[in-house]
This record gives C-alpha cells, structure tokens and sequence, in this order.
C-alpha cells in the first residue's frame, strides 16, 4: 500500500528540476538513492509518473495528477496548522472558569483585578453554577478550571489542587439571644455546643451542594436536628435570613470574610475538624491545562498565601 505523502519534497523537487542528478544535490541524497525512491513510489502505485526518455525528465498524466495532489496536501496541511495556531491562540486568551455563585460574588472581586492587570488581553468566561453542575462543565471541557470546595465523593474524571482548608462557621444575627450567650461560652475559652439550638430554626444548604454535604454529615454524627429548618441552594439567602434573625446557619469562612453583607452577623468556630472543608482548583484528568489556566490557579494560591500571613 503506498504512503502517498512520503518525503513529498523528493518528488516535487524532481519535478521542478527536470533532472533527477541535480534534485539529488539540492536534496543531499545520492542519485541512485533518489531513482531507488521514484522506483518504488511508481511501482506502489502502479503507475508511471515520469517519462525519462526525455531530457529533462517530464511528469506523465499520472504525474501530474499526483504533483496536484502534494500541492493541494501541502495547502491543507497549512490551512490546517495555520487553524490549529489560531485556535491555541484564542485558548490562550480565554479563561472559562467555573465558579460558584456565593464564591464567585466575594472572591472574584478580590482576585480578578489582580489577574487582569497581569493578563490584559484575556477575555474571561464565568459559569457560575453549583459545585455538582460544574463537575458536569468540566467533565463537557465547558470549563476549563473550577474553583470551588470538593466534594466527599471522589470524582474519577478530575484533578484537584488544594488552595486552603476553610472553616464552616455557625452564624448567627448579633442581637440574637442565643448568640449572646454563645459569645459568652467563647469568652469563658468553653467550645460551643450547638445542641443547645436545637428548638431554633437552622436555614441549610440544599443537599447536594459541596459545603452542605459536611455540614449534614456532622449533624448526623452529633445527632442533632433542629426543629424547624428552611433549606435553600443560595449562601447568600441564608447569610440575609440570618441577617434578619430568622435563625442560625453554616458558612465557609472564605465567604465572610470578603462579603460585605455580613456586619449583622456573628460567627462561632465549633472546632471540630469535621467542618474543615477544602476549598480546591479542579480541572478535568489528564486534560491539557491551558497558560491563561495555570496563571491564574497561581495567582489564586498566592492570594490564599498571602492572606494567611495577615
């Protein structure tokens, strides 16, 4: 069977030059290594493709048919390289980042500015969805990067690179009699003991969503269940219920920490290591991570770094 696209150069220059002792020179191959080839690739495809008894050598029909073919091989394989440059160029300069909501509106404030004053030509395209949705993104190659708390179950198709551990925190409005009383077990050095809570109304993440999976999980291990409970799949509903002293609630630390909605609320560390949730990069198995990707997880990591030391 013939490999059509063989060293194309020895044939075309051949073709050019009339003369197979001179192609050979241009070429740097001997002559009798360069009849040897044109031998071959005739007898592959049973066809004559140049008239020697001419001088200087001629291509045949079958020549020419196949020297149109190298030329228009040669064009795709431009086109195809030339597409193949613009779209790296265009994955170079875009960042699909996925990102939950609650995530998304107080720490993207903080991290954007500072990777587009590094990346100024990067357009920048937000999936803000829940942590089990983004799994599904990234899985699509819809989003190319997620920052976001993992998930307890683990997820075959992605990799993971720890940014920080983040403390889930009971929140509570300031006013709240029950908070007042918990700041006062705080000041005695006394760890908080929320089953003291359980006739009030907790409002809960809907199951399902990365942070409330722990959340569940360490209610169940200390048996508590509240009275009343409202479940939502909004952070920032639950931090503007508890706002409003319609009851306690659980959030991430990292959130607080940049939202500006939060003056009303107290926050209690119940100091259990089962509400210590990693807050993670991820990004598909194996997948080729872009430049714009890998700066900006840097940039990330650099941030949680230097917030630590403050």
């Amino acid at each position: 069977m013939a490999i059509v696209n063989k060293n194309p150069e020895y044939f075309l220059t051949i073709a050019k030059e009339g003369n197979i002792s001179k192609a050979a020179e241009i070429l740097y191959v001997s002559q009798s290594y360069l009849s040897q080839y044109i031998s071959k690739l005739e007898s592959s495809f049973d066809v004559k493709l140049f008239d020697r008894s001419k001088v200087p050598i001629e291509l045949t029909e079958a020549g020419r048919i196949y020297y149109n073919y190298l030329q228009a091989s040669n064009q795709l394989y431009s086109k195809l390289t030339s597409d193949f440059d613009a779209l790296n160029r265009e994955r170079a300069n875009t960042l699909n980042l996925g990102i939950p909501p609650w995530r998304g509106a107080t720490m993207l404030p903080e991290i954007l500015p500072i990777f587009a004053a590094k990346n100024k030509n990067v357009q920048i395209n937000l999936h803000e969805y829940s942590a089990r949705q983004l799994y599904d993104l990234i899985e699509k190659n819809i989003v190319e990067v997620a920052i976001m708390n993992v998930s307890l179950d683990e997820h075959d198709i992605v990799s993971t690179e720890l940014l920080k551990y983040e403390k889930i925190l009971l929140i509570a409005n300031k006013n709240n009699l029950w908070a007042k009383r918990l700041r006062e077990t705080e000041a005695r050095n006394e760890r908080v003991d929320i089953n003291v809570l359980s006739d009030e109304c907790f409002i809960l993440m809907k199951e399902g969503m990365a942070c409330a999976e722990w959340i569940y999980k360490y209610l169940e291990k200390i048996h508590f269940s509240p009275a009343r409970r409202i479940i939502t799949s909004s952070k920032a509903t639950a931090c503007n219920l508890v706002a409003q002293d319609m009851g306690f609630s659980f959030m991430p630390d990292g959130g607080l920490n940049w939202s500006a909605g939060t003056k009303n609320l107290e926050c209690f560390d119940l100091r259990t290591d089962d509400l210590i949730a990693p807050l993670a990069a991820v990004y598909k198995k194996d997948a080729y991570l872009s430049s714009v990707a890998r700066k900006f997880i840097d940039i990330v990591k650099e941030y949680y770094v230097n917030e630590a030391m403050i």
